[in-house]
């Protein structure tokens, strides 16, 4: 039985979604131009969905874009860390840890984890992007061994569930190049973007103060993806976590907004996980983060 999506084709549709252009996307993916075009027209094909609006040169994600751009760049990460995992345990030495990594992260945090995998270049961490609200069920259903999210969004129950929690740096701005913040540099006050057009994901928006809502149009988009396609284009401006690593175009600068942020970042393992590796990584994070942690939350 021939599924719908394939990752073939799925590799394809992402690569001209982030690209914008089947013709960059080709030239990236080293396939032809009609080769893109005929793959996008069958998957729109077997899905029954139309995945783009093109205009003149230029793309656009339709809804049903956006659901499968975001669902689809989850799913090939989920493959590469299967794939990562697999070759960890096939190695004479070693082990593997999976990581369920949400953009409302800590920076603090991913560097102590760089620093331990470059003293154990035998453990493999396999990072999945995971949406900050499914963070806590990969752990919680084993698919990830730890996982690293907003702590407000942990449920009250959490049977077997530990954490740490940490600050999160603060809010940035994600704008253009163009923008008189951006060319000013050294940050900015919360009533500086005072009746902004405001864009942020689901996990963000509850970080925004009330006044400066009220202040502001803010739009919620469904996913992180979204965020910087509106973004992108000119309409508003993004309010994103500090840890978020911007996207790898000249279109974006981060803004640094000097207001605390409300919101700690938790780190969660099942207590009951045995991977001897998890506890390793765990163990030089309390030690070499020490000053960092605020307190152990479900110990």
């Amino acid at each position: 039985m021939r599924r719908a999506i394939d990752l073939e084709r799925l590799e394809i549709f992402l690569a001209v979604a982030e690209h914008r252009s089947f013709t960059r996307a080709a030239e990236a993916l080293y396939i032809s131009h009609s080769t893109t075009s005929r793959s996008v027209s069958s998957l729109e094909e077997s899905l029954g969905a139309k995945l783009f609006l093109r205009d003149g040169r230029t793309v656009r994600l339709t809804r049903a874009g956006e659901v499968l751009f975001h669902e689809g760049r989850q799913l090939m990460r989920r493959i590469k860390g299967v794939e990562d995992m697999v070759a960890a345990a096939g190695r004479e030495r070693g082990s593997a840890v999976c990581v369920s990594v949400s953009h409302f992260s800590s920076v603090d945090l991913l560097s102590s984890m760089r620093r331990f995998c470059a003293m154990r270049p035998d453990v493999c961490l396999s990072m999945i992007s995971t949406r900050p609200r499914d963070v806590f069920g990969m752990v919680d259903g084993g698919e990830a061994d730890i996982g690293i999210t907003a702590a407000g969004l942990v449920p009250d129950r959490r049977e077997d569930i530990e954490s740490l929690l940490l600050p999160c740096r603060g809010l940035c701005l994600l704008t253009s190049h163009s923008d008189v913040l951006a060319e000013r540099g050294g940050g900015a006050e919360l009533s500086e973007i005072e009746g902004r057009e405001l864009v942020c994901d689901e996990s963000t928006v509850r970080l925004i103060p009330s006044w400066l809502a009220g202040k502001n149009t803010v739009t919620v988009m469904p996913s992180l993806e979204s965020v910087f396609m509106r973004s992108g284009v000119g309409r508003a401006a993004a309010i994103v976590p500090d840890s978020m690593p911007v996207p790898e175009t000249d279109g974006f600068v981060k803004v640094q907004l000097r207001a605390p942020c409300p919101e700690s970042v938790a780190l969660l393992w099942r207590g009951s996980c045995g991977n001897p590796a998890l506890g390793e990584l765990l163990s030089y994070i309390r030690e070499d983060l020490a000053q960092e942690i605020k307190k152990e939350a479900f110990s």
